[in-house]
């Protein structure tokens, strides 16, 4: 939906380019929702889907959790006043020097996926907390995490006796199913296999491992209308059926879950062409796509839904969306395409809804001379 706050800027605001409101309000209002259903585990804002300082600092005055994936990220939640102790350094990737400093200014927690990354953590933050992230991935998730990150199961439970004679302490496990994973039905094998884990753990001396869950909570975007509460709540019920034997320390990092329906972005139609797909859809291009802020939507991988000021009763047509610049892979939607007022023209106002995650943390600095997206955050 287009939130009260960010019609109220726009229509009070003039216009030179593509920019994305995002509602502090909502934001809140998303990180309480699922930390109340996922009750029992400490909910750590994934600050890579928009570090805004603002969002930072209305989350950190909340006293809310943040995982960081970078030097740069941890610096963005110091700045905000956010406590290094609520920091986790999750990303799987890290050099020495920013192990170091995050260790230097108190992060405790990282994470590893391998032998060496875990040699890394021993040498530059010695005696730190550490969790391994495994591969539990699904190929369900709209934005899938299966070829990047986590070791197999079963290599952690080999590799124990190396990681026990290391100076680091190995709390427990981490996976991240996938980002926008919408189907529910994917969380308890991921949860039986984790549990298998855990007990392994357990018998080697920890006593309430350290599991997150990772993020991939679903936002609404046109693919999904199930609703955020309902899902946190499924998803918490799945953990009661998995560990209610076995203790643990439970985590979550959602990202999307809490900024994408915050945020509305405002465009316009720099053309709408004559010229036909295969399917008979016009062409509608955009002062905003692929590399000023929509990057997800290339491959149609996330489908976002759009809104104009046309009235109501105007008829629908189909229609392509592109973005404005110089290059071929700038197709927003071509293979699914959008229905839009048909009387759309040039210079017509366009919203993009549920626009707040990954859309300005993913733009380019100004390929082709089109500016940054800009957000405004209040």
């Amino acid at each position: 939906m287009i939130t009260t706050e960010s019609r109220e800027y726009f229509e009070s605001h003039q216009y030179t380019s593509p920019r994305l409101f995002t509602s502090l309000r909502r934001v809140e209002e998303n990180y309480r929702t699922i930390a109340s259903a996922l009750k029992h585990a400490t909910c750590f804002y994934a600050v890579k889907a928009n570090p805004h300082p603002e969002i930072l600092k209305r989350l950190n005055a909340i006293g809310a959790y943040f995982d960081v994936a970078s030097r740069g990220e941890i610096e963005q939640c110091l700045a905000a006043g956010v406590p290094a102790t609520r920091l986790s350094f999750g990303s799987t990737i890290k050099t020495p020097d920013a192990i170091a400093f995050a260790y230097q200014v108190g992060v405790p927690l990282f994470v590893f996926d391998c032998l060496e990354e875990a040699r890394k953590i021993a040498e530059y933050a010695p005696g730190a907390a550490a969790l391994c992230r495994i591969d539990l991935a699904s190929q369900a998730a709209k934005w899938p995490l299966t070829a990047k990150f986590g070791c197999a199961p079963d290599d952690l439970l080999e590799q124990l006796p190396y990681l026990r004679r290391l100076n680091l302490t190995l709390e427990g496990v981490s996976f991240h199913l996938g980002s926008q994973l919408e189907d529910v039905g994917e969380w308890p094998w991921a949860l039986a296999e984790a549990k298998r884990i855990v007990t392994r753990l357990r018998t080697e001396g920890i006593e309430a491992p350290r599991l997150n869950v990772g993020g991939g909570f679903p936002a609404p975007y046109a693919s999904f209308t199930g609703g955020l509460e309902r899902y946190c709540q499924l998803v918490a019920g799945a953990l009661e059926d998995a560990f209610h034997d076995t203790p643990v320390t439970l985590m979550c990092e959602p990202g999307r879950a809490v900024v994408a329906d915050a945020g509305v972005i405002e465009a316009r139609v720099a053309l709408k062409s004559d010229r036909r797909t295969h399917n008979g859809a016009h062409w509608l291009y955009l002062d905003i796509g692929v590399f000023n802020g929509l990057f997800e939507a290339y491959s149609e991988g996330i489908q976002f839904r759009f809104a104009s000021d046309r009235p109501s009763g105007d008829p629908l047509s189909p229609f392509v969306i592109s973005g404005p610049t110089c290059d071929s892979v700038d197709v927003l939607f071509e293979k699914k395409p959008v229905d839009l007022p048909a009387g759309l023209e040039t210079g017509d106002r366009i919203f993009i809804l549920d626009a707040g995650a990954y859309t300005t943390s993913y733009a380019t600095i100004g390929f082709n001379g089109f500016p940054p997206l800009e957000q405004i955050a209040a």
